[in-house]
C-alpha cells in the first residue's frame, strides 16, 4: 500500500489588478482585469 501524501498540490498563482486590486483573469499569458480592462502579458515584469 502506498503512503498517503497529506500535502495538497500547490494552487495556481492569483494575479491582482495594479489599478483596482481585483483578481485578474489569465487567458494564456495575457492577464486582463475584468473591471478596468487593464492588460499585461508574460513579457511584462
Amino acid at each position: 500500500m502506498a503512503p498517503i501524501n497529506p500535502t495538497p498540490p500547490p494552487s495556481p498563482p492569483i494575479y491582482v489588478c495594479d489599478i483596482y486590486g481585483t483578481e485578474i483573469l489569465d487567458p494564456r499569458c495575457e492577464l486582463q482585469c475584468p473591471t478596468s480592462g487593464f492588460m499585461r502579458d508574460c513579457s511584462d515584469p
